[in-house]
């Protein structure tokens, strides 16, 4: 009996080092996302004061655009990275994290070269024909594609090595801080910026942000690495990161159709009030982002090792501190939402209840706790791949005639309710394929978990001592 509570206590021990683990981790990353979403709040600030209502919306509508662009070009590379990297690491493959990093780099490139050219065509098509300034600001995203697809990739790369806060520093952070004192210095200049020049302001705050990634990412790999002839294997890359290119894809796709139909059917002005509306909800998603971040590369290295117990409290430490988190900005908005969004404008003021639909299904984002990363990195991308396609398609379908009429309310009703149904729905496939409960309900779970297995134990040890006897 007194073993038994030795190892009871070694349990309780080693969850508790579990659940250290990620939330030591979440600090640095909570505090990287927190910054990215001051950064990225002011930069909208200030390109919305500095614009005007109108071009902000033009550069938003095409922002999306790029944002959509980014995902075919990098091919799920990005994400597949999270994936290997932590799982070559583990088994000392030394010369597989080396391939992977160089073939990934180069695949994405030369994607995003072809998603670039599409872009251009499309964009000078609609300036020759009618001298559209969307489709000149388009025109130069697409020169800046390439550079986009290359921070991405470092990300994932730096994300796959735990560097969470260098690997969302250079796209989330340097990028719009750039763009935003690049906004400030036309203002102090007495220059009236457009779309076109802020798209390209854009473009030159991902090519510092790109060297400055690049740099971080060489002290990352590990020196046995960096001293190994590469081992490619682009088939199997590629075969797994195709299905999270839809994944990923798709989840992105969600919240950017709603502003594409929006600038389609009620203008670009009303896109970009959508966009900043989009923005604040977002913000529900602090924690379970910087939660994520550090939880999907332990979910990769726990379900290598077959330890369920430990995958189970990581699942539900996560979706604890998001859920917590959520919530409190949750009641934030409600109550401070409208002086947020008049700082853009008078025009902004209309995104109010844009925020609150929206931050409901976020609400339920985390409440479901990290479930994509559960599918994801457990080799079920597969079926979170279908969830999130079904999602996108009915968001698409359903956001036309809901913007037509109800306009951005009307937007935001679909998408806050398929977000909250994509969530519950990824729940129940990963409650049902792995067996764990990602919610923080999913504590109990754990514990049954940690009880079988010490009764298992309990019963090897008697009937050993039996046959012994």
């Amino acid at each position: 009996m007194r073993a038994v509570r030795v190892r009871r206590r070694l349990t309780l021990f080693d969850g508790r080092r579990v659940s250290g683990r990620l939330l030591r981790g979440m600090g640095s990353s909570f505090a990287a996302n927190t910054a990215a979403a001051g950064v990225a709040f002011g930069s909208s600030l200030v390109l919305a004061r500095t614009l005007g209502s109108e071009p902000f919306g033009v550069f938003t509508f095409v922002n999306s655009w790029l944002n959509i662009a980014v995902l075919v070009a990098t091919l799920g590379l990005d994400a597949a990275l999270v994936r290997f990297l932590p799982e070559y690491t583990a088994q000392k493959d030394w010369s597989a994290i080396r391939g992977v990093l160089g073939w990934s780099r180069r695949t994405a490139l030369s994607a995003s070269f072809v998603a670039a050219a599409i872009l251009a065509t499309i964009g000078g098509g609609l300036y020759l024909h009618n001298g559209s300034v969307a489709g000149l600001t388009a025109c130069i995203a697409a020169a800046s594609l390439p550079l986009l697809a290359l921070v991405a990739v470092n990300q994932g790369a730096l994300q796959g090595f735990q560097r969470v806060g260098f690997s969302q520093t250079p796209r989330a952070i340097l990028r719009p801080l750039l763009l935003t004192i690049g906004a400030v210095g036309f203002w102090l200049h007495g220059t009236a910026l457009s779309a076109p020049g802020a798209m390209a302001l854009n473009a030159v705050a991902l090519a510092i942000a790109v060297w400055v990634g690049s740099r971080w990412l060489q002290r990352a790999v590990p020196a046995a690495a960096s001293a190994t002839p590469p081992r490619l294997d682009g088939r199997h890359w590629l075969r797994v990161a195709l299905p999270m290119l839809l994944v990923s894809g798709m989840g992105i796709l969600l919240h950017e159709t709603s502003v594409i139909v929006t600038g389609v059917f009620a203008g670009t002005t009303m896109a970009g009030v959508y966009a900043v509306a989009t923005r604040l909800s977002r913000m529900l998603a602090f924690g379970m982002t910087a939660a994520n971040s550090i939880a999907n590369p332990m979910i990769a290295e726990l379900h290598a090792q077959r330890d369920l117990r430990r995958l189970q409290l990581v699942a539900s430490t996560a979706s604890t501190v998001s859920l917590s988190i959520a919530a409190m900005l949750l009641a934030a908005l409600a109550m401070g939402g409208t002086r947020l969004l008049s700082a853009f404008g008078d025009a902004f003021e209309a995104g109010q209840g844009v925020v609150l639909i929206l931050a409901i299904g976020q609400l339920f984002n985390a409440a479901t706790g990290p479930v994509a990363g559960l599918l994801n990195m457990t080799g079920r991308h597969d079926q979170y791949a279908r969830i999130t396609m079904t999602m996108t398609t009915l968001n698409l379908i359903g956001n036309v005639p809901a913007v037509a009429v109800w306009g951005i309310q009307g937007a935001a009703a679909v998408t806050g309710t398929l977000i909250a149904v994509q969530n519950i729905w990824a729940w129940y496939a990963v409650r049902r394929s792995i067996g764990i409960d990602s919610t923080p309900f999913g504590f109990l779970r754990a514990r049954s978990i940690s009880a079988s297995s010490v009764n298992k134990r309990e019963h090897a040890q008697e009937l050993a001592q039996r046959r012994a006897a």
